[in-house]
């Protein structure tokens, strides 16, 4: 499990507003055993549910999907997530100063760089993008947010 502190990115009317994350991921999922470790990290994603909320009271969302954890390099490592979200950004967007997304669903895309602190402990910076790929309309402006997460 994880938590941590994100901001949005400075390009939206959500500028630089606080969010407040939660993540839970799996252990790698047993799929194809592979001596490479690079083959295994490929094959064994692990899954991750969480949320981001918005400590603005601006757009928050869930999210799910498949999270590949690259081999260490001494405590170094890296990972992506790629999987859906559902935001609130459309509940009275323009009234309420929220980015409206243009739709609910959306695609979620994350990259991070990790470092190992102990055995059971590690800390993630991170990036991570939600938007529907113009496949619900033309409004598509995304939201893009960075921070750190400590993992046990």
């Amino acid at each position: 499990m994880r938590g941590g502190l994100f901001g949005d990115d400075a390009v939206h009317r959500e500028r630089h507003a606080p969010m407040i994350s939660a993540q839970l991921l799996s252990s790698p999922l047993p799929v194809y055993a592979a001596a490479n470790p690079w083959v295994s990290t490929l094959l064994n994603p692990r899954l991750e549910v969480g949320g981001m909320a918005n400590g603005f009271g601006l757009t928050s969302y869930a999210f799910a999907g498949l999270n590949w954890r690259t081999p260490q390099w001494g405590p170094l490592f890296g990972e992506f997530a790629l999987g859906g979200a559902f935001n609130d950004s459309s509940r009275n967007a323009h009234q309420l100063g929220r980015t409206d997304l243009g739709c609910p669903v959306t695609f979620r895309e994350s990259a991070g760089l990790g470092f190992r602190l102990s055995e059971h402990f590690d800390i993630v910076g991170s990036i991570e993008h939600i938007s529907h790929a113009n496949l619900c309309n033309s409004l598509n402006p995304g939201l893009t947010s960075v921070g750190l997460r400590l993992g046990y």
